[in-house]
């Protein structure tokens, strides 16, 4: 009772080095209750989501297929469930500019794969002109149960259909646009009808577009893409795993990322809280040198002493752990509502929590110990002879080549006091070194995605991009530039391809543009080459592109700073030969189907259009009018769109980063403001011997700032790399990659330099308060 009694008392001869340090384990341990409960919640439902609703673990589109290929399919080893479908993609008289996929079901039977989660409304009852919305395109369009949707035929009609249901499609959680990479529900919508309906705006029947396939457990799946190949590959095959669909891998990569926060700032807050713990116990186990050593003689054990000492630090951590936990509570509600809006996700992802909370609280226990155990160990050890005596100073012994130090003596004097002590002046830099990384992380992901908003805006010189339904002759953009209140169009090609470099093999879409174009700010190479993106293998001097139809051999040219995605640039020549079949697919297609495969005359995939300013709002209503368009992009909505997505993860990183400068504060102030009590009867010498107090702050402050410069010198590695290996999961999103910054890094050094002077200022003011008698015959 009595060592509890003096326990209790010492934390509150401390109260600012004890909040600060409790702090530092309320922030820690809050960040990660939170962020677990929240990916707790969300990844098991929707994984739950996919099992239900039967995500494909590969999907085969084709241009179409006849209906006997299913038996073959379903006749490869392996292979588990085959549900052929019809997919196309057309607009919506009600939505212009918008682009929909529209994908059938066999209603009333439910699909095994592929099915849908009904959100509002019901399940299609077989009625031909019922159809089904996807959750993200109702709710940003304003779209419910009883409006009517008029779906565009390929043949140029209309049909009228009535909305039954919102639903959740598995594939189509985030409403990514082919060759994506974010959710647009502005200008992409997927709605899911009959398959009679589905045959009825596609224009063709015996036949499908696309078939879903589950495999067996243990399947080796590269024997079954090569049966599948050899069943489709003569309908233009492009084979999706099921994982690799944009929003499935969307989706993936924010749960990804909210894990991996969950492990790497909880664990940075946690050293951190631990260093900060075993800093403060040393200075009072040092201070207590005598107190402890009177212990022994009374004839407490070695165990009763380390474990008064530890109780420092543990009753900090199980304070601070339990104010986390309730913190963490309602941070995983925002953080899970935040992100289940944002990507389409099931918002019923809520679990109990007791999992994380019993990891917090066993983590605060173990970085209180982590804290404490060093400095009890030897308080435990203090012989009982050493109340009659001091501690002999360390590092006592001169280091003779000090004299050679340039600077005069008080810059001797400085770096004699730093390595007179290198433990303390390790541990003080290295807790500086903690401070600066959890200040740069989040700050790198804030300049990173101000970066790239701004690169996007410098690329993109156009007002409009218009998407048509289907690629289109070069002459069409005659008809666009017909268009009143237009000033220029340009032509692009922007087509899915697979690329082969070196011995790597990517997944990505080919951008190309004429070598006049300036409605993109990109380099365009000459005929026979090609730039690759940043974030793409920069490892071979050829890139075999492999397109719909054709397979180039191009030199590789360069690199190209693009801001969204990997594309491979090329000229506008070359990405059309992507696009035209060799004679033998023509040949093939006449034999099965016994029509001629139109072959366009220098297609294009888009068209870039610039307007006159004063009459924007005429044009893009004039665009949207034309008929081949299904998709009009607007550059200010792209710009809204783009911070839209940003907004969430931007929020997420701010609160990261507010905790962040909360723990970099804490501890920041707590290793200056115990470095300096611990310097307190040495400051007071040199007051006593007749140095002026000038003189006495310059050596302080010198001391403290050459500590803090070895922090930041160890912390900017570390708060890079905790940068990148948060942004691990969005390279295909983010293929810069990220760098140390000047203007982050110059406001974090600022910053860490203005928290040393504030941290500094109640022990260089106590040079004007303390008796200096008093302080001189103190024992430390």
């Amino acid at each position: 009772m009595i060592l509890w009694r003096k326990l209790l008392r010492d934390l509150r001869r401390h109260p600012g080095q004890a909040m600060a340090l409790s702090l530092v384990f309320v922030l820690g341990i809050g960040a990660f209750v939170g962020l677990r409960i929240a990916y707790e919640g969300l990844e098991p439902a929707t994984e739950a989501l996919y099992a239900r609703r039967g995500l494909p673990d590969l999907v085969a589109r084709v241009t179409f297929a006849p209906a006997r290929v299913v038996p073959d399919l379903e006749a490869i080893p392996g292979v588990a469930v085959v549900v052929p479908r019809i997919a196309l993609e057309t607009t919506v008289q009600e939505l212009p500019g918008v682009r929909v996929r529209v994908l059938s079901l066999p209603a009333p039977e439910r699909p095994r794969l592929g099915d849908v989660e009904v959100v509002a409304g019901r399940y299609l009852s077989g009625a031909p002109d019922e159809v089904l919305v996807v959750e993200g395109m109702a709710r940003y369009h304003g779209l419910g149960v009883g409006d009517r949707l008029q779906l565009r035929t390929r043949k140029g009609g209309y049909r009228t259909f009535r909305v039954v249901g919102v639903v959740r499609q598995p594939e189509h959680l985030s409403l990514i646009p082919p060759g994506g990479f974010m959710a647009l529900p502005r200008v992409y919508g997927v709605v899911l009808v009959g398959e009679t309906a589905a045959r009825s705006l596609l224009g063709r029947q015996g036949g499908y577009t696309e078939f879903a396939l589950a495999l067996e457990p243990g399947t080796d799946e590269a024997v079954v893409v090569r049966a599948v190949e050899q069943v489709l590959d003569r309908y233009r095959l492009e084979l999706v795993w099921g994982r690799s669909l944009p929003s499935v891998r969307n989706v993936q990569a924010h749960i990804d990322f909210l894990r991996q926060s969950a492990r790497i700032f909880p664990a940075f807050f946690l050293v951190a809280g631990a260093l900060g713990g075993f800093i403060l116990l040393s200075r009072v186990v040092r201070q207590e040198r005598g107190i402890a050593g009177l212990m022994r003689a009374l004839g407490y054990a070695p165990g009763t002493v380390m474990r008064h000492y530890l109780g420092y630090t543990l009753i900090l951590a199980v304070v601070g752990g339990g104010l986390g936990i309730l913190l963490g509570l309602p941070i995983a509600r925002v953080v899970r509502e935040l992100l289940a809006w944002d990507l389409g996700l099931p918002p019923d992802g809520v679990v109990e929590g007791r999992a994380a909370i019993l990891l917090g609280g066993v983590f605060a226990v173990l970085a209180g110990l982590a804290a404490g155990v060093g400095p009890a160990w030897m308080a435990s050890r203090v012989p009982p002879a050493a109340v009659m005596r001091e501690e002999p100073p360390w590092g006592a012994r001169t280091v003779r080549w000090l004299r050679r130090v340039p600077g005069g003596v008080w810059v001797r004097m400085a770096v004699r006091n730093l390595l007179r002590h290198p433990m303390r002046t390790l541990w003080t830099a290295v807790g500086v070194a903690f401070a600066v990384g959890l200040a740069l992380a989040p700050a790198l992901l804030l300049e990173e995605m101000d970066r790239v908003e701004a690169r996007v805006e410098q690329v993109r010189r156009y007002d409009f991009r218009l998407v048509p339904t289907f690629p289109q002759p070069e002459r069409w953009l005659e008809e666009v530039a017909r268009v009143p209140g237009v000033q220029r169009v340009e032509g692009v090609v922007e087509v899915p391809v697979r690329l082969r470099i070196g011995e790597e093999e990517v997944r990505t879409y080919a951008l190309g543009f004429s070598e006049d174009a300036r409605l993109f700010d990109l380099p365009v190479p000459p005929p026979g080459e090609a730039y690759l993106a940043q974030g793409l293998p920069q490892t071979a001097e050829v890139v075999e592109v492999r397109g719909p139809y054709a397979r180039l051999q191009l030199r590789v040219a360069g690199s190209v700073d693009y801001p969204l995605g990997r594309p491979v640039v090329l000229n506008l020549e070359d990405a059309r030969r992507l696009l035209i079949p060799f004679e033998g697919v023509g040949n093939l297609f006449r034999l099965f189907f016994g029509v001629d495969l139109e072959v366009l005359e220098d297609p294009v995939t888009s068209v870039l259009v610039a307007v006159e300013p004063a009459l924007r709002e005429e044009v893009r209503a004039r665009l949207s009018a034309l008929e081949a368009v299904g998709q009009v992009d607007d550059r200010v909505l792209e710009r809204e769109d783009l911070s839209r997505i940003f907004s969430a993860s931007r929020l997420f990183v701010w609160v990261v980063e507010i905790f962040a400068l909360l723990l970099a504060l804490s501890l920041l102030y707590n290793t200056v403001m115990i470095n300096g009590l611990e310097r307190r009867k040495e400051l007071a010498m040199l007051r006593v011997l007749g140095v002026r107090v000038r003189e006495i702050v310059g050596l302080f402050m010198g001391e403290a700032f050459a500590i803090a410069l070895l922090g930041i010198v160890l912390g900017m590695p570390a708060g890079l790399w905790v940068a990148r290996r948060s942004l691990g999961d969005f390279q295909e999103f983010l293929p810069g990659g990220i760098g140390l910054y000047p203007g982050v890094v110059a406001l974090v050094i600022g910053g860490a330099v203005v928290v040393v002077v504030l941290a500094s200022l109640p022990v260089l003011r106590g040079l004007f308060r303390w008796s200096l008698a008093e302080v001189v015959r103190q024992r430390d």
